[in-house]
């Protein structure tokens, strides 16, 4: 019997010897852009970077500015967060605001502060102007929030709204200003407008929280959305409303267009919320609304629900040239009303969904589910690019969810973050990607520049967090904050790369001729040169041969001149958690 069974075992060791090292399997890959030259466009990470100490932070908000440095505000509880030439080089308490700045390369600070007082504080949104002031936005529970030029002398309640204005060098606060009323005052979302002044919108438990030249004063719910303007000094409220019905409204996102109208979205549980020529008036459980109000803030353009029967969050907002909403969120809804979608029917769980609403407010231009097989995808926030094309970012469980030409075509942890780019017609994916490491990870913010570069941040408890020309290249505590810089320019070829019985490798290419190899710790395993025509298909290279070995194998990738380095736990035949290095 041992006999034979060294027979088989050696029957199966010659051919799995003697087969051809490779197979190339050819699949099309729909909606790859080709550009004038007949090149694939790619995005690739420029800069990804770690910003931490010892503690927990949540990075909320980023901003470019047309040098191409990144701001970035969130909330640290680290004494040890890193600080150069601070307004305040001094952790207070409990939680504070932190602003930093990037430059262009993303490896070194030009400034980094905290702001707070002695309780705790959020930093929720931040931005700069073309003079290259800085502004924040958040709430704060201390009484000894630094002001200047004020509206209120003091917190009025439990938690108030605060804005911040920095000088360019971050040192000196121009202006530091609270809103608010006795009870919860959280901001969530803020915007600037040519004149300098500030609009913010988030949600509140106060009754006597200010109003002036309202559309609406009174508190109804538990929870009401409210819309503020203030002047560009700080020092005076223009106008203020509340909006909302009987039940709870939330104040998620807003954005001012260049004749100062104002544009909210958030989610509502009233089914007498105010609307106008709406094109969804019904309410079914929970609604996402977007709501347009006029320059004075005291009546409605527009105002409508949007969603399915089931639930929706209405998380994100921006508007682009042609005044025309785009909102994201997340929706439980079957039935949720899609448009020229990228994807047409929800999966399991809650499916995130980017909906681009008219000008006018009464019509879907186009509106579409983005998910897969996961309990929940979550989109955070939206921006849009100069040619309309929408870029969003938040967290998915998914091990399917979507992607196009990815930096990370693989799942990797509990959540992954996500950056994903739809085409201005919003029917198709022009880039899409997993951001992530081997835990959890949510990116909270994108922004775009004008040469199509974009930036994520959020925050990650992966050690393992993809790093590339890193200020901080090391995980420092129990919750880091990242930066991840994508360049529009890069070529990458190489896709997916998986491990298993074989090693699996994803290539895109539309060259005419593709010289390709890959390496097993020094060994080629398979290569060779494809000649001719290679028009825009995936070509998946499968069945390494039998390749046995134990412990960590470095794996290099190599296409015409371009190389891709990765390691992986190889045990047997089995390649392992295949990962960049």
């Amino acid at each position: 019997m041992k006999k034979y069974i060294i027979a088989i075992f050696l029957f199966f060791l010659l051919i799995f010897t003697i087969i051809p090292q490779a197979k190339i399997l050819q699949k099309k890959v729909s909606n790859v852009e080709i550009n004038e030259n007949n090149t694939l466009k790619f995005q690739d990470v420029e800069y990804s970077t770690f910003i931490g100490g010892f503690g927990f932070e949540w990075a909320m908000a980023i901003a470019t500015d047309s040098q191409g440095s990144a701001y970035v505000t969130g909330i640290t509880r680290s004494i040890l967060f890193p600080t150069k030439n601070p307004y305040d080089g001094s952790y207070n308490f409990l939680g504070d605001v932190f602003v930093t700045k990037l430059a262009p390369s993303g490896k070194t600070l030009d400034f980094s502060t905290f702001i707070g007082g002695s309780n705790s504080e959020h930093g929720i949104m931040i931005t700069v102007d073309d003079e290259g002031y800085i502004y924040v936005c958040g709430c704060t529970s201390s009484k000894n929030f630094p002001l200047k030029n004020s509206i209120q002398n003091s917190n009025n309640g439990k938690s108030d709204v605060f804005i911040v204005k920095l000088s360019p060098s971050g040192k000196d606060i121009i202006y530091s200003t609270l809103v608010g009323g006795s009870g919860i005052d959280l901001a969530r979302d803020f915007d600037l407008d040519k004149n300098g002044s500030i609009y913010v919108t988030g949600r509140t438990t106060s009754k006597d929280f200010p109003m002036k030249n309202a559309y609406d004063e009174t508190h109804n719910g538990t929870w009401d959305a409210f819309v503020f303007k203030i002047s560009p000094e700080g020092d005076k409220i223009n106008f203020s409303t509340f909006i909302g019905g009987k039940e709870d409204e939330w104040g998620y996102g807003i954005a001012v267009d260049k004749s100062e109208c104002i544009y909210v979205s958030g989610n509502t549980t009233s089914p007498d919320f105010p609307l106008k020529n709406a094109f969804d008036t019904t309410m079914e459980v929970e609604e996402a609304y977007i709501t347009k109000i006029n320059p004075s803030g005291n009546s409605l353009n527009y105002s409508t629900f949007l969603g399915g029967s089931k639930g929706e969050k209405g998380w994100g907002l921006t508007i682009d040239g042609q005044n025309c909403a785009y909102i994201c969120g997340r929706t439980n809804s079957t039935d949720f009303p899609v448009q020229n979608p990228v994807q047409k029917t929800k999966n399991y769980g809650w499916d995130m969904y980017v909906s681009k609403i008219s000008k006018n407010g009464d019509d879907l231009v186009y509106s579409t589910y983005l998910g897969g097989n996961g309990i929940i995808e979550e989109a955070n926030r939206i921006t849009v690019d100069q040619q309309g094309c929408a870029y969003i970012t938040g967290f998915t469980t998914s091990s399917d969810f979507p992607v196009m030409n990815p930096f990370d075509g693989t799942y990797n942890g509990k959540w992954d973050s996500f950056v994903t780019k739809l085409s201005s017609d919003g029917d198709k994916l022009e880039y899409s990607t997993y951001l992530g490491g081997r835990k959890d990870d949510n990116g909270y913010q994108v922004a775009v520049d004008k040469e199509g570069g974009f930036y994520v941040t959020g925050w990650t408890e992966s050690p393992d967090f993809p790093t590339k020309n890193a200020f901080d290249k090391k995980y420092g505590g129990f919750r880091d904050s990242f930066v991840t810089k994508f360049s529009p320019s890069g070529y990458n070829p190489i896709k997916t790369v998986k491990g298993g019985l074989f090693l699996n490798v994803g290539i895109n290419s539309n060259k005419s001729k593709l010289n390709w190899s890959i390496n097993v710790t020094g060994n080629i395993l398979t290569g060779g040169l494809s000649n001719g025509t290679i028009p825009a298909y995936s070509y998946e290279v499968v069945r390494l041969g039998l390749t046995i070995g134990f412990g960590k194998v470095n794996i290099k990738i190599m296409l015409n001149d371009l190389e891709k380095h990765y390691s992986a736990i190889m045990l047997g035949p089995f390649f392992l958690r295949v990962r960049k290095v």
